[in-house]
């Protein structure tokens, strides 16, 4: 049993920076205001956060355009598109290799590359960037920051288990320190050690780590005691518990978590409170309270599901095990080895089997007693047919509910594939008289106006509008700066086709990305040529379509409103409706894929004409 390997590192990644670069290697004040935008993200504000992005985004400088970058991927992060987070990055590692600044440059990269590998589990390719990170600090002597990213080492190492490793970092990190003043590293230091011992001592069971351990305990005690931050204390008072049990006084273990959860005051995270709660009942149940033990370890079981953590949740099985164990009762004990050994990543290791054979053994023996002095032969055979039987029925249902799911999720599949095909063709399509009546009204407009310019320009939006639609079937998602471009050709060209019938105003609020921000294709177009077709038909004055788009929320906002009449949503009862299914469709599947609630309304406005609100989720390029 053992408090828990994942340590909390994002703390540390965010440390002080190295000092700006010179020429177009150079981006004034990034330090600080990617320290700065590091505080919002922990305040969770993402105005102010995305005010700082478009700050350094503004500066005249090559570095600053490239880090503008990360700050991006901080928000895809913060928004929780982590993929989104991962491309941006890549891009910002290259436009930093073809930029040809010193390596140093890398820092902020490799920190956010770090963070992301910790986020997904990837012990590998967070020591990588980690190391780099270490690398770039020792090249510049900037001690303070090679520390850090050390430390943060060792807590990787001590995660994958390599104690021996992470002591061997843990020495050179104390001699670094050594050449710090007024420091202040003894508290971090000291739970590293005590980190590492703990892992040598589980790993090995000899009794010097286990020694060492305890010591480190109380010194991480002793210099965390009166730390200002709630979870370095619960941390030190956790390890001393833990220290406690293994030395075999458990009332001290006891008062040592009691008091953790003391100063915890009701804040601590699922993770905390499940290593907490496992402390205390081991303790207990080495005191004999079987019973108290039993609700201990049903609490840290629970806390440690919440945490999501594989590592933590086979940890709570462990201590339920030994709890049950102790307890004498063998076939609960069996029964939760057998889902704490499927949840191991070493399913094959020989002293996991060795173990479930003999709590394995050990319920069989008592089972077969129990059943010798309760039940005749005869009803033990009946009853092993009936469990036989039982046991066909059940596996005919599962086999059936099997090839139940396997055709449903075909049958889906197929849907969705029909009703993608649908919207490729919907998106393709603009109605044809459109394109008819459009030639025709630049031939009209060619023999009365004698200006080849102007024919020429119709003729191009024209044909560009054409592109944009053949295109748009192919690509699901575009940026609102093509959608915008496309909606004003196929507005121009209609007020062409149609003189002096309407005036069309596009806008964007100024904190929209709108080179950035991804919509789906042609969403606006059936909404808009509705109004035109059957708003504005047989009504005696100009009529005024306006296009706005914003956002708010964590959304993006479209409306379009028109001044028409307010029946035209069913004054085409064919085109009209269908469009507007196929636009709710392909709402729904982008809801599906992005997890989005993506939804659009019609509402009469109270003089004249109608109003389209449509909301949809904030996507960003995907880069190559």
């Amino acid at each position: 049993m053992n408090i828990g390997k994942y340590v909390q590192i994002l703390v540390l990644l965010w440390s002080t920076a190295i000092p700006v670069f010179s020429s177009d290697c150079d981006c004034d004040g990034f330090k600080k205001t990617e320290v700065l935008f590091v505080q919002q993200v922990h305040a969770g504000n993402r105005p102010a956060m995305l005010e700082l992005y478009n700050k350094v985004k503004a500066q005249n400088s090559p570095l600053c355009a490239i880090y503008a970058i990360n700050l991006q991927a901080q928000l895809a992060l913060f928004d929780g598109h982590i993929d989104s987070a991962k491309l941006l990055l890549a891009k910002e590692h290259r436009l930093l290799m073809e930029s040809g600044c010193e390596k140093k440059t890398f820092l902020y990269n490799e920190r956010q590359l770090a963070y992301i590998a910790y986020l997904t589990e990837d012990k590998e390719g967070t020591l990588k960037h980690l190391f780099n990170v270490a690398d770039i600090c020792e090249q510049n002597k900037d001690t303070l920051q090679q520390v850090t990213a050390l430390l943060n080492i060792s807590s990787i190492v001590n995660v994958i288990g390599d104690f021996e490793r992470q002591i061997e970092i843990l020495n050179k990190t104390q001699r670094l320190v050594e050449q710090i003043p007024n420091r202040g590293y003894e508290g971090n230091i000291s739970t590293a050690y005590t980190d590492a011992y703990r892992t040598a001592f589980d790993k090995t069971n000899k009794d010097i780590y286990k020694q060492k351990f305890i010591e480190w305990a109380r010194k991480n005690l002793e210099y965390n005691r009166n730390d200002e931050r709630i979870p370095n204390k619960v941390r030190a008072y956790q390890n001393c518990a833990l220290a406690e049990l293994y030395n075999n006084s458990f009332r001290s273990s006891l008062l040592y978590a009691d008091s953790s959860l003391l100063v915890g005051k009701g804040t601590l995270p699922p993770f905390s409170l499940s290593n907490t709660y496992s402390i205390l009942a081991g303790a207990h149940s080495s005191l004999g309270n079987h019973a108290q033990a039993k609700i201990f370890a049903d609490s840290a079981l629970s806390c440690a599901k919440q945490t999501g953590m594989t590592g933590t949740i086979v940890t709570a099985y462990e201590t339920m095990q030994e709890i049950l164990e102790k307890a004498g009762n063998y076939k609960e004990a069996y029964q939760i080895l057998k889902i704490q050994t499927a949840l191991q990543d070493s399913v094959n290791n020989i002293e996991t089997f060795e173990k479930a054979r003999e709590l394995e053994l050990q319920y069989n023996k008592v089972k077969n007693e129990k059943e010798i002095s309760e039940l005749e032969q005869q009803k033990e055979i009946s009853a092993l047919n009936i469990k036989y039987l039982i046991a066909v029925v059940v596996s005919l249902i599962l086999v059936a509910l099997v090839l139940f799911v396997l055709y449903r999720q075909k049958t889906l599949k197929d849907k969705q594939y029909i009703l993608e095909t649908e919207q490729r063709l919907q998106r393709a399509r603009i109605n044809p008289h459109f394109f008819f009546n459009t030639l025709g009204s630049i031939q009209s407009f060619t023999l009365t106006e004698n200006d080849s310019f102007k024919v020429s320009s119709y003729l191009g939006k024209y044909a560009r509008m054409m592109r944009q639609t053949l295109e748009s079937s192919y690509n699901e998602l575009v940026s609102i700066d093509n959608e915008i471009d496309f909606l004003r050709n196929y507005l121009e060209l209609e007020s062409l086709r149609q003189p002096n019938k309407f005036e069309h105003e596009i806008e964007a609020d100024p904190n929209v990305e709108t080179e950035e921000l991804l919509i789906p294709s042609m969403i606006l177009q059936p909404f808009i040529e509705n109004s035109l077709e059957h708003g504005f038909k047989g009504i005696s004055y100009k009529g005024i379509i306006t296009v706005s788009f914003s956002v708010r929320e964590n959304s993006v906002h479209i409306s379009i409103t028109d001044n028409g009449t307010k029946n035209s949503a069913s004054s085409h009862k064919d085109y009209p409706s269908r469009a507007m299914q196929i636009t709710r469709d392909r709402l729904y599947l982008l809801n599906r894929q992005y997890n989005s609630n993506a939804v659009f309304t019609i509402q009469d406005n109270e003089a004249q004409g109608k109003t389209v609100n449509i909301t949809l989720p904030i996507l960003y390029e995907q880069l190559p």
